[in-house]
C-alpha cells in the first residue's frame, strides 16, 4: 500500500484498478491515511511475533529434549509458553498496553522467561526420581541377595504377585516423593527469584513514559504467571 501511495504522489500512476470490485474497467484512487499506516504496521507487529515465537519455541523445545531428556516433563515445561501468553495479553488489555514495536522485543524475551522456572521444578523433580530409582534398586539387590543367602541360592520369592501390585504403589509413592523434594527444593529458590524480580519492576509502573509502562506490565505478568505456573500448575501433573 506504501508503494502505491508513493507512485501516486509522483505521478507515475494516475488510475489503479480497484481491490474490491473491478468491474466494466472501473478504477478508483487509492489514498493512503494514518489509518491504513496503523493498519499495516499491526499486521508487521503480529506477524513478526508469531514468527519470534514459533523460533522460541522450537528453540526451547530443543533445549528441553536435551537438559530433561524426558518427553512428558518436556511437554509440560513448553505448554507453560502459552499459557503464560495468554494470560499476559489478558493483563495487557485489561490495562490498555497494546502491541507495538516497543512491545515485540519484551514479548519475544517472555516467551523464554517464562519456561525459565519450570524448566528448573522439572529438572529438580526428574532428579529426585533418579536417586530414588537408583537408591530402591539398590536396596532390592541387597534384599534379593539377603533372601537369597537365607533360602540357600535363588533370588525367587514367595510373595511375587504381592510385591508386584505394592512395587506399582512404591512407584507411584516415590514419584509423589519426588514432586514434594523437587517442589521443596527448587521452590524455595523459584519464590525468592520471582519476589525479588517483581518488586524490582514495580517501581517502573509509576514511570510516565508509556514504552516503561508497558515494559513494566509486560515483565510482571510474566513473572508472576510463570512462578505461578512452576509452583503450583506444573508439580500436579508431574505428580
Amino acid at each position: 500500500m506504501r508503494y502505491l501511495t508513493d507512485n501516486l504522489n509522483s505521478g507515475e500512476v494516475a488510475l489503479i484498478p480497484s481491490t474490491s470490485n473491478i468491474t466494466n474497467g472501473d478504477y478508483t484512487f487509492v489514498a493512503y491515511s494514518a489509518v491504513n499506516e496503523e493498519v499495516d504496521e499491526a499486521e508487521t507487529i503480529v506477524d513478526s511475533l508469531g514468527i519470534a515465537v514459533i523460533i522460541t519455541v522450537a528453540a526451547t523445545a530443543v533445549v528441553a529434549a536435551i537438559f530433561l531428556r524426558a518427553f512428558f516433563p518436556s511437554l509440560f515445561v513448553l505448554l507453560t509458553i502459552p499459557s503464560v501468553f495468554s494470560m499476559t495479553f489478558g493483563i495487557m488489555a485489561i490495562v490498555g498496553v497494546q502491541l507495538a514495536t516497543f512491545t515485540l522485543p519484551v514479548l519475544v524475551m517472555t516467551t523464554g522467561v517464562s519456561v525459565d522456572y519450570s524448566a528448573h521444578i522439572a529438572h529438580a523433580v526428574l532428579h529426585a526420581q533418579k536417586k530414588a530409582k537408583r537408591a530402591k534398586a539398590r536396596d532390592r539387590h541387597q534384599l534379593n541377595a539377603v533372601v537369597s543367602v537365607r533360602d540357600g541360592g535363588g533370588y525367587g520369592s514367595s510373595d511375587e504377585g504381592t510385591d508386584a501390585g505394592e512395587g506399582e504403589e512404591r512407584q507411584e509413592e516415590g514419584r509423589e516423593m519426588a514432586v514434594i523434594y523437587g517442589w521443596k527444593t527448587m521452590g524455595r529458590a523459584v519464590t525468592k527469584s520471582a519476589v525479588t524480580s517483581v518488586v524490582g519492576i514495580t517501581v517502573c509502573l509509576f514511570a510516565v513514559s508509556l514504552p516503561v509502562y508497558a515494559l513494566a506490565v509486560i515483565l510482571l505478568s510474566t513473572f508472576f504467571f510463570s512462578a505461578f505456573q512452576s509452583l503450583f500448575v506444573l508439580p500436579s501433573l508431574l505428580a
